[in-house]
């Protein structure tokens, strides 16, 4: 989906064979809960939104490869996106969020936490 608004994901449950979502400049404000759920999701795409956190609930998704959050304004990380990190048992192989679009002690953060993961 690319610039088609969408404020509000619904609930995505019933999507759980689903391997890729993208969402480019929707006017997301929020990730539904649901779209953690997802065990097959490979690629999690949405740049361009108004995100400006994600739910704790993301480090459920082990089978996640790539993730993009650029251009959102995201404040802060939980410590659970660690999970995702191959150091943890997960999957990540990059993810996409500028050291320009977040405090620097937010970049820093997630270094730590995602230590073999590629973040440009």
């Amino acid at each position: 989906i690319k610039d088609r608004e969408v404020p509000k994901l619904p609930d995505l449950s019933r999507f759980k064979m689903l391997d890729t979502f993208i969402l480019i400049g929707g006017g997301l404000s929020s990730l539904d809960v649901s779209i953690c759920n997802m065990e097959k999701l490979e690629i999690l795409s949405v740049p361009k939104n108004k995100l400006k956190t994600i739910p704790k609930e993301i480090g459920n998704l082990k089978n996640l490869v790539f993730l993009n959050l650029s251009e959102n304004g995201i404040v802060d990380f939980p410590d659970e996106i660690s999970k995702l990190d191959k150091s943890n048992g997960g999957s990540l192989l990059n993810l996409c969020v500028k050291e320009n679009e977040i405090e620097i002690g937010v970049y820093e953060k997630l270094k730590r936490l995602l230590p073999q993961t590629i973040i440009n």
